[in-house]
């Protein structure tokens, strides 16, 4: 705002603009790879061993196969065939 009523040309006014909008962007970026350093029991959970998917199938096979179903019904009640 004060950009434009500064009475500067459009061509500095943009740039102005895109320059404040990098710097704040740059800020943020920096704080973020300050503040997201693993901790100690994302290390340990990171090193244990993951499960299968035939694992995760035969557990969850009737809930996954439900709300298919229905995602498919409400798509076809919505859209039509």
């Amino acid at each position: 705002y004060f950009l434009a009523i500064s009475g500067l040309p459009a061509t500095y006014v943009w740039r102005g603009i895109f320059a404040v909008g990098s710097a704040l962007s740059l800020l943020g970026l920096v704080l973020r790879v300050m503040t997201t350093q693993n901790g100690k029991q994302f290390e340990k959970a990171a090193k244990l061993p993951k499960g299968t998917r035939r694992k995760f199938l035969k557990s969850y096979w009737r809930p996954l196969l439900g709300t298919a179903l229905i995602w498919l019904l409400f798509d076809i009640v919505e859209y039509g065939l």
